[in-house]
């Protein structure tokens, strides 16, 4: 594989470089559908590959052999520093911006107003267009936490955020190329969600206004009460036919959403590679000198004996 390459297409590419790669992202995406535990083990499934890559290592995530009580582990931990950062990180915006506050979720936190919160309010204006940048910053801030955690195996590390501060210092083009990485792929997220949603949307009342029509039931379109009486009345097989285009769409949307989830801490365990995490020391120590050594990226030679 091509060690140089940095940024979101190349960890897309890693992460579909082995053959059969589709079998177990279809697991993860039955798994992801789990309340709680399904998160935490695509997460620790994530950082667990994060961890690799840190190391030097350009394979793709291994998916046998597997330590599951290691993964769940990690993405135990990953989960609890998430959601008390984002919880933080939500409070303080919600001060910063006066009364606009933010949406905060254990995968990241967004400013109430752009339209990658929870309870997106499509509102365009130059303060809400501040929050969202900012909110896109500390999603990749948590990202860096919880994998330094991984790398040290220890939940304190999460939290040395002088020490992300000081990678930032040292590299923040590449801290920037990775921040746009995750930009890149919530927005392809959202945009991938409201067109399928959209798309499915309009065929499904293009299909019953048809079959009301038929019927001569053209009054089921003006009338909400008689349209999901109408709905519920309908044969088996057509109810069949319209659910299971529902759970494909879901199933699809989860598949995507766990690739993306994969490649973005993929992104930043490859900018964590730039600093030789084999020279770090305790936690508490600053970065070794001379990292990073030059400002492309550079694979070293021996690094990915993990």
């Amino acid at each position: 594989m091509e060690t140089k390459s940095f940024g979101l297409l190349a960890s897309w590419r890693a992460l579909t470089s082995s053959q059969g790669w589709w079998k177990p992202i279809a697991l993860l995406t039955l798994v992801s559908w789990i309340p709680i535990a399904g998160q935490i083990a695509v997460m620790g499934c994530a950082l667990e590959w994060g961890r690799f890559a840190a190391w030097g290592s350009n394979e793709p995530p291994r998916w046998e052999n597997i330590n599951y009580s290691k993964l769940l582990k990690t993405g135990a931990r990953a989960f609890i520093i998430q959601v008390l950062m984002a919880v933080i990180f939500g409070t303080a915006l919600g001060w910063v911006f006066c009364g606009r506050g933010v949406s905060f979720s254990p995968s990241g936190v967004w400013p109430r107003g752009s339209w990658l919160a929870d309870e997106p309010v499509y509102r365009i204006d130059v303060l809400g267009a501040i929050a969202w940048v900012i909110g896109v910053v500390l999603v990749a801030i948590l990202i860096a936490a919880v994998l330094r955690a991984t790398l040290y195996d220890a939940f304190s590390a999460g939290w040395r955020l002088d020490r992300i501060t000081q990678m930032v210092g040292r590299d923040p083009g590449g801290f920037v190329r990775t921040v746009l990485a995750v930009a890149a792929g919530s927005v392809a997220m959202v945009l991938v969600y409201l067109v399928s949603t959209t798309a499915v949307g309009m065929a499904t009342r293009a299909g019953f206004a048809v079959f009301a029509l038929h019927h001569g039931h053209g009054q089921l379109l003006f009338n909400g009460r008689a349209f999901l009486n109408g709905l519920f009345s309908l044969e088996p097989s057509l109810m069949l036919a319209v659910s299971l285009g529902t759970i494909t769409l879901q199933f699809v949307l989860g598949a995507l959403a766990v690739c993306m989830q994969l490649a973005t801490v993929h992104v930043m365990a490859t900018w964590f590679r730039r600093f030789e995490v084999w020279r770090w020391g305790n936690s508490c120590d600053p970065l070794p000198d001379s990292v990073p050594a030059c400002k492309g990226f550079r694979q070293q030679e021996g690094s990915a004996g993990v």
